[in-house]
Parts: C-alpha cells; sequence; structure tokens
C-alpha cells in the first residue's frame, strides 16, 4: 500500500471513530477521494502522499469547480491536517 494510501485509511478510521460518515469516491472524472459527513456538515478531501503528491490538471479543475459551487473540499497530506479539517 502506498503512503496516500496508508495516509487515506488512517484519516478515514480517525472520521469513523469520530462518529463520521465516510464514503470512497469511484471516479474518472478528477472529483475528491472521499467524502465526510457528520452533523450536516459535508467535507470532501482529496488525499495526497506527503510532500511529493500533486493534483492533477483536472483535479485542478474540479476541485475549483466544487467550491465554486459552494461545496467545502481540502487537499490533506497529514493526518494533523485532516485532524484539523474534521475538528477534532
Amino acid at each position: 500500500m502506498n503512503t496516500e494510501a496508508k495516509l487515506e485509511q488512517k484519516c478515514r478510521k480517525i472520521a469513523i471513530d469520530s462518529g463520521w460518515l465516510s464514503y470512497k469516491f469511484e471516479s474518472e472524472g478528477g472529483l475528491p477521494d472521499r467524502i465526510f459527513l457528520k452533523d450536516g456538515r459535508i467535507i470532501f478531501i482529496e488525499f495526497k502522499a506527503p510532500k511529493t503528491g500533486r493534483l492533477s490538471k483536472l483535479q485542478q479543475v474540479q476541485i475549483k469547480r466544487m467550491i465554486d459551487a459552494g461545496a467545502i473540499v481540502h487537499v490533506c497530506d497529514n493526518v494533523d491536517q485532516f485532524m484539523r479539517i474534521i475538528e477534532i
């Protein structure tokens, strides 16, 4: 399992243990990796490997479109950042 996948798996477990629902996106369209839901909050997160992970052009476009439409979207490359995003 690569670093990005390990980060995503660890963050997912933290979220679920904190009462969040988490769903994986399987998309060819550059959408973020996961959606997290709790108490009326919906957060989309694209996980990237620390220091080396980069958004593709398509991901950049899709994330901008989602933010412009009012979605909360983050790119996350570490657990501490994730915990701040979901306010643990």
